[in-house]
């Protein structure tokens, strides 16, 4: 009996600390469902109620935007992650972004994702492309937006992370390792330079990334114009090399 008592008493405490780490931890930020359909031909209402602050900018110039707009609403490009406050630094965890939430949090400013899921842009493509040409596309075209900001020499290990993440959350395409990668790049672009010597996706991948830019255009158009008809006030941390109109 006693050693039942033990295992139960961990376990009591084990709950309780995940409980409170729950509690005090940051989780993704919202997502907002609106029409990004590929009729739906949208542009950002861009006014004096928005401001949008380049990932590439400094805690200064983020407080002092802040503080002169004094936004409702904070857009971020992120939809993953996970940050103990006083434990982790937000802006070591998720760059000036993580510094934006860090604020909104503590002037109990909303915070919402303009950041699409894997399995919504998966659903855009799946009537044109094959789930094996999806899978390979998006795993690759992530993969390269990371290294577009982050010079790692760790390449194949990021790849290794990014099949995982993508297998983890259930979705099809058979895209089990780099073997595979290098397989299916072998096979369909046989002429292309390897993947890991460029950061450019040739044929039916190309094509695909390129879709995917204009899913995540259309969804991130739709966020900003679903908030603007709300008269809110909103604080958008993005790169500013997106085909977007943007404020600095």
């Amino acid at each position: 009996m006693q050693i039942f008592k033990v295992i139960f008493l961990s376990a009591m405490g084990i709950a309780l600390i995940l409980f409170i780490i729950r509690l005090w931890a940051w989780e993704k930020p919202e997502s907002i469902p609106v029409d990004y359909s590929a009729d739906v031909n949208n542009r950002p209402q861009l006014n004096n109620n928005v401001v949008i602050y380049d990932t590439g900018g400094n805690i200064e110039g983020l407080i002092a935007k802040w503080e002169l707009l004094n936004p409702d609403i904070l857009l971020v490009e992120r939809d993953k992650g996970f940050l103990l406050p006083g434990l982790m630094d937000p802006l070591k965890k998720f760059g000036i972004a993580g510094k934006a939430e860090e604020i909104a949090l503590k002037k109990k400013v909303k915070i919402f994702t303009f950041s699409l899921s894997d399995e919504k842009i998966a659903e855009c493509l799946v009537k044109k492309y094959s789930p094996e040409q999806i899978s390979f596309s998006i795993i690759l075209n992530s993969y390269f937006e990371y290294l577009s900001g982050n010079n790692s020499l760790m390449r194949d290990n990021l790849l290794k992370d990014r099949i995982n993440e993508y297998r983890n959350k259930g979705m099809n395409g058979n895209i089990c390792s780099i073997e595979t990668i290098d397989k299916i790049w072998k096979r369909d672009f046989p002429e292309a330079r390897n993947w890991r010597d460029t950061n450019h996706l040739p044929g039916y991948a190309g094509e695909i990334e390129n879709e995917i830019n204009n899913i995540k255009e259309k969804y991130y158009n739709s966020v900003i114009n679903y908030f603007t008809d709300r008269n809110k006030k909103i604080f958008v941390i993005r790169k500013t090399n997106s085909n977007s109109i943007l404020q600095k």
